[in-house]
């Protein structure tokens, strides 16, 4: 398998990426939090489905509804290459905005040589997916990619150092080793299957046999059976033949004894329908003196009955006249106390303007819009309000003196206010532009926070490993190495004081570790919280600006105030209007401009009310009061004039109405007599029509009558109940002798059909008989096939683990002696997945090997398992140099350099150690929060 391509969108610290792998050893560089280690995750989530973040949105990009990895690689399987694509998407509500806390994914594969999909469901492209991968069969793909191709950053050691039965755990499905007992434990049903069936089967043979013991004995009441069958059927058709005379001759006494009845009903329904048209008849009759005694009195009412509908129309006619009255009426009182009313108000209004006025006015030459009360009131208040006039304007003028003295002493303190705030607001700048320097080293400092915590996890993680050991050790003379007893290493100290030296280092680089934690999770604080305060800088400048203005706005106020003052002061009516002017058209804030404006205003208007005469006004409105006066009384004696003579053409109508009141009234009683009888009367000739119609009914009833009893005279005649009921016993006889010979003839046919389906089922038992004794022989075959194979593979598993553990133990040694440049020692991976290195006759485990040899030999193991076992010449390596000094480091380098046989090795790392050995160099950077990729 070849990587090719890698193409990231929205994933964690990537908003958009492509990065490129060649041949070769390709190094991933970038500092601690540059996004280094993502690029893997995304490999190992495009190709084996890895995902080692839960809940799965946290891969990725922050508040990104979608995120995408797509990976381009060469197929091992046919040389071909093709891109998979896994798209994550999470929903957005509507109502809140906030992202949903899951995500939803996708996978699609693309032939890149055919440029085209390939259309599968999403199971059957997973598998497509592994198969050309060369991992089909394992039980998943994530975990070879978790701990074999592209071990995450820290586990690369750390798996060998767990205890035998999770190594086990984690390797047996990768090895497959532990399929030869599955397939063991698949065929014990199968062959129990085959033993349970054949004793089925030879129970079932045995109860054939037991049944075609029998048969003879069937066969003989088979025989006697059909005999009587013959006899019985031969008796019961003389007893048929004997029933159907007697059913013949019952059957015509019952047709007479039915005649006789059906005369009898139809006499009882004639009687019937004659009683019920005499009495229609007689209540025919009644109804037609009913309608004639109405015909009767409509005559007596006729001329009543048109007076009334006469006088309703009339007075219909004429209502309108009465209420147009009543209305003239109302509105000749309101008009009379209108005209008295004006004849006093000019009398009121020559008495107050007073014979100079007076003398003045002509009648009729001036009408006026006002009222006579308005004016009035107006003439009444006009001398005191030219008094007051001048009165209130000096006092106005004095008011806007003063108030130009606030508005001039307002500016004057919003400007210093604004002085103040401005000073404070740019001293907050200054220092939010420093936070600035500290919210850049956020990423870091919650990188450096994550690499101490999972480096105190995996301290713990050996220091419990240990102490279990020890305790092992200690308590039971188990073996931490090996599971088997080791009792003769009880006591000896070498071991003893291997783990206490171990625990010492451990603990003393966990409190190193936990003083490093405490100290990044303090500066993490610091700069989330100045990354909360940093978001504050827009406002503050905001605020700067807003003070700056204010100060300009305020001392433009206050020099215009000032220059408002001294025009007031000297009653300048020009400088007022300029300055007035200016206010409403400077730059000074709103408020500042419309309280000058008015205030200018109102120093213009006391002014002018101080230099205009009021005599001319008095005059003007002395002689509106006259006017409207006399028009007014005017008026409502020409409306009280025009109003008597409306009542006057009405009064010939009103009579007229009074007289037909009197008609309908006296009229009420015979008209409503008239009406309750009218109905009644129309219906004379169609109730006489009824009457003569329920005589001829009732004539044809009583010829009926006597038809239907003649009938019944003549049925009775015929008609023997003695000779029926002899019929009926000799029936009933014949039908019991032929209903128990007929049951008798079924029940013994019965029996012939069962003994013969017995002798057709016996002959089936014999012919299932023989093929049951076939299947016991196949079956006891196939048991005895199926326990040797599970035989064969019993014994064989331990054999082929055996040589899958020699084979990857070869080329781990061979890749082993390759990096240290060595071959002084032997690698081996024993059958608890345990790394053994043996040197000149001793052997030790892994836990006792030192950093570099547990990174060397950790390293051989996982790239022998992808050369030989899994075929894979691709391996990924996230921060092998981790915890390694300056030239462990460099030796690390120079040892991976030396490993053969793989096409494409990719180590991810913070340092720079391998850049001066490798082919191909991906540098990675954050830059405030968003990584981007370049080579060189």
């Amino acid at each position: 398998m070849f990587v090719r391509e890698v193409v990231l969108e929205n994933v964690k610290s990537f908003e958009a990426a492509t990065i490129s792998i060649g041949h070769g050893l390709t190094a991933i560089v970038g500092p601690n939090g540059a996004g280094k280690s993502t690029i893997l995750e995304a490999i190992g989530y495009g190709l084996f489905g890895y995902m080692p973040h839960r809940p799965q949105v946290n891969f990725m990009r922050h508040d990104a509804t979608q995120a995408t990895v797509a990976v381009e690689f060469t197929s091992p399987r046919d040389g071909r290459p093709y891109r998979v694509e896994r798209t994550m998407r999470r929903s957005r509500s509507r109502s809140t905005g906030t992202l949903a806390a899951n995500a939803t994914t996708t996978v699609s594969l693309f032939d890149i040589d055919l440029a085209r999909s390939i259309d599968q469901p999403a199971a059957d492209l997973e598998d497509w997916l592994t198969q050309q991968l060369g991992v089909e069969g394992l039980s998943s793909p994530a975990e070879v990619f978790e701990h074999v191709v592209g071990v995450p950053q820290g586990r690369l050691t750390a798996d060998f150092l767990d205890s035998a039965r999770l190594r086990k755990e984690r390797f047996d499905p990768i090895l497959r080793t532990a399929e030869f007992q599955q397939a063991v434990d698949r065929l014990r049903p199968l062959t129990q299957y085959y033993h349970d069936r054949a004793q089925v089967l030879k129970a079932t043979a045995a109860n054939l046999e037991g049944r075609l013991a029998g048969e003879s004995q069937i066969q003989a009441r088979l025989s006697d059976a059909q005999s009587a069958l013959a006899q019985t059927r031969l008796i019961h058709a003389q007893a048929i033949a004997e029933l159907g005379a007697a059913k013949a001759t019952l059957k015509t006494y019952e047709a007479y004894r039915d005649s006789l009845e059906d005369a009898e009903r139809t006499l009882a329904a004639v009687t019937e329908r004659e009683d019920q048209a005499a009495g229609v008849f007689e209540r025919a009759e009644v109804t037609v003196r009913e309608a004639h005694s109405a015909a009767q009195i409509l005559e007596t009412l006729r001329g009543a009955y048109v007076s009334h509908q006469a006088a309703e129309k009339r007075i219909g006619t004429l209502a309108g006249v009465e209420r147009q009255a009543q209305e003239l009426e109302r509105d000749r009182d309101r008009q009379a106390l209108t005209l008295e009313r004006t004849r006093n108000d000019l009398s009121e209004a020559q008495d107050l303007v007073g014979p100079t006025v007076l003398s003045l006015f002509t009648e009729g030459t001036e009408t006026h819009e006002r009222t006579y009360g308005e004016l009035r009131d107006k003439f009444r208040d006009v001398v005191a309000v030219a008094e007051q006039k001048a009165t209130a304007a000096r006092t106005s003028l004095q008011q806007a003196g003063e108030d130009v003295l606030t508005v001039q002493v307002d500016a004057e303190q919003e400007h210093a206010l604004a002085v103040t705030g401005y000073e404070k607001h740019q001293k907050e700048f200054n220092r939010f532009q420093q936070q600035t320097l500290v919210v850049t080293q956020l990423e870091d400092r919650r990188s450096t926070l994550d690499q101490l915590r999972n480096e105190q996890a995996t301290l713990h993680a050996r220091l419990e490993s240990d102490r279990y050991a020890r305790d092992l050790l200690t308590a039971t003379g188990g073996c931490p190495f090996f599971e088997n007893s080791c009792r003769n290493l009880a006591d000896v100290p070498d071991v003893a004081v291997t783990f206490g030296l171990r625990a010492q280092q451990h603990q003393t680089r966990l409190a190193s570790v936990q003083t490093g934690i405490a100290d990044a999770t303090s500066a993490l604080d610091e700069a989330i919280a100045a990354e909360a305060e940093v978001a504050g800088i827009q406002l503050v400048s905001a605020r700067i600006a807003d003070f700056e203005r204010i100060m300009v706005s305020a001392e433009a106020a206050a020099t215009a105030a000032k220059e408002l003052a001294a025009a007031i002061e000297a009653s300048d009516v020009e400088k007022l209007a300029t300055i007035a002017d200016l206010a409403e058209n400077t730059s000074v804030s709103e408020g500042h401009s419309v309280g000058l404006a008015r205030i200018a205003k109102r120093a213009l208007i006391a002014l002018t009310v101080l230099e205009t005469p009021v005599d001319g006004t008095i005059i003007e409105i002395g002689t509106a009061l006259l006017s409207v006066a006399t028009g007014c009384e005017a008026t409502a004696r020409v409306e009280l004039d025009s109003i008597d003579a409306k009542l006057a053409s009405l009064s010939a109508d009103r009579e007229a109405l009074s007289v037909a009141r009197s008609t309908f009234d006296a009229t009420t009683s015979e008209h409503a007599e008239y009406l309750r009888n009218e109905n009644l009367a129309g219906l004379l000739d169609a109730r006489r029509a009824d009457v003569e119609a329920a005589r001829q009914t009732v004539r044809g009833a009583e010829a009926a009558a006597v038809t239907a009893q003649r009938a019944v005279s003549e049925a009775r005649t015929q008609f023997d109940p003695a000779a029926l009921d002899a019929a009926s016993k000799a029936r009933d006889t014949a039908l019991g002798r032929s209903e128990q010979l007929s049951e008798r003839v079924v029940r013994i046919e019965a029996d012939v059909k069962r003994l013969s389906a017995d002798l057709h089922d016996l002959r089936q038992v014999r012919a299932e008989l023989g093929s049951t004794r076939i299947e016991i022989t196949r079956l006891t075959r196939f048991e005895d096939r199926s326990e040797f194979i599970r035989t064969i593979l019993r014994d064989a598993g331990p054999y082929v683990t055996e040589a899958v553990l020699a084979g990857v133990s070869d080329t781990a040694d061979e890749i082993y002696s390759d990096i240290i440049g060595s071959r002084a020692g032997r690698l081996r991976w024993a059958a608890d997945y345990d790394i053994v290195l043996g040197q000149e006759g001793f052997e030790r485990h892994f836990a006792q090997l030192s950093g570099g040899e547990q990174m060397s030999a950790a390293l051989a193991v996982r790239l022998a398992l992808l050369r030989d076992l899994l075929n894979m010449d691709v391996a990924f390596f996230d921060e092998p140099t981790q915890h390694l000094d300056a030239e462990r480091r460099e030796n690390l380098a120079q040892q991976i350099l030396a490993v053969r046989g793989f096409s494409q090795l990719v180590v991810i790392s913070h340092d720079d150690t391998f850049e001066r050995h490798i082919d191909n160099v991906i540098r990675v950077t954050n830059i405030n929060g968003t990584s981007t990729v370049d080579y060189g």
